[in-house]
């Protein structure tokens, strides 16, 4: 079982956990099939608070096709679309190519400090840029101290 942990801003993080984003942008998605990612919510938050089953990661696009696929909010989450917003948007996204990672289900957890989960580990606790794979000790530690939230 390959697992990961991604980077995720709170606005989206939460959206994904609440069912309302539905796929995940990347740059440099994963190249191998994973089969659970953690959710590390950034500042100010900067704990563990969640983990997704992904589905289809699909090959990359640029932003308005991928607003055309997956629609403003399957992407963005809560915000609602309006012209300025767009704008902005077209400047963030420019060219670049984005890869989508479907979310199918999404599972909110009791936040964990990452700095508890990873106490015991000799590297310690190290948050990825955007995303990282997990080693098979990383993933089963989180599973044994997650607490999931109804």
């Amino acid at each position: 079982m390959t697992e990961a942990i991604f980077s995720i801003r709170t606005v989206f993080s939460q959206a994904i956990l609440r069912g309302i984003k539905k796929v995940e942008l990347r740059t440099n998605p994963p190249k191998k099939p994973i089969d659970c990612i953690w959710i590390y919510e950034t500042a100010p938050t900067k704990a563990i608070v969640g983990h997704f089953v992904p589905g289809k990661i699909n090959l990359p696009m640029q932003w308005r096709a991928l607003r055309e696929t997956f629609g403003y909010t399957g992407i963005m989450g809560t915000w609602e679309a309006n012209e300025e917003r767009e704008v902005t948007l077209e400047n963030v996204f420019g060219d670049k190519l984005w890869s989508a990672i479907q979310i199918t289900e999404a599972h909110c957890i009791e936040p964990l400090d990452p700095v508890e989960v990873w106490r015991h580990a000799s590297t310690g606790w190290r948050s990825p840029q955007s995303w990282r794979y997990l080693e098979r000790w990383e993933a089963t530690r989180l599973k044994m101290m997650a607490r999931e939230v109804a």
